[in-house]
């Protein structure tokens, strides 16, 4: 660095530093000024309505357009056209999950039958139908009432939605008290989960 850029740069401190120390001998310009004193007091919280507490809280809303339009090979020739709505609703305290609600439900026109994967129960329904796919409630930390009821109840029964169409017997489970942790469906399987 030469000796001119030497100058040139002490030069340009010491200035800096006059003006910062001319500027601070300046007034306050907030120097009587006082923060407001904050009284502890809220507003008022307005009570909400049920269905607002009930619809913006852990709650889902969805809807479904279809239009299906099939011709097979034969030349015949379906159509199906359909409007639907699924609600989901979970209940929880601050720190867990309660339960939760889902059902699924559609308005359907079928004009026509054509053997299709995803509409096989067209077949019986001609014309105007109202068709579920879910209808269920699910409870948790159900397992947790074993411990909790009597020893002289066998066992708690849950009823988890069937789809339309398929015959009785409905899918249950069964939650057995005296043996701990064991879930059964009556229908297919049966398990045991141990906490040791």
């Amino acid at each position: 660095m030469s000796i001119f850029a030497r100058r040139a740069f002490i030069l340009a401190t010491t200035l800096l530093v006059a003006r910062g120390a001319q500027l601070s001998a300046q007034t306050d310009p907030f120097a009587g000024v006082t923060p407001a004193t904050s009284t502890n007091e809220q507003p008022e919280e307005r009570p909400q309505a049920w269905f607002h507490r009930f619809t913006h809280s852990n709650f889902g809303f969805r809807r479904e357009i279809m239009s299906q339009f099939v011709v097979d090979d034969a030349g015949n020739a379906a159509s199906r056209q359909s409007v639907g709505f699924e609600v989901l609703k979970k209940f929880s305290s601050e720190t867990a999950t309660l339960a939760s609600f889902n059902f699924q439900g559609r308005m359907v026109r079928r004009d026509g039958f054509v053997p299709v994967r995803n509409d096989m129960e067209g077949q019986a329904r001609p014309g105007w139908a109202l068709e579920y796919h879910n209808a269920y409630v699910d409870l948790y930390n159900v397992a947790f009432l074993a411990l909790i009821m009597p020893a002289t109840v066998d066992c708690l029964w849950l009823s988890t939605g069937r789809p339309r169409g398929l015959p009785p017997p409905w899918r249950t489970l069964d939650l057995i008290s005296r043996q701990p942790w064991c879930w059964a469906n009556r229908r297919n399987t049966s398990g045991c989960w141990r906490i040791e």
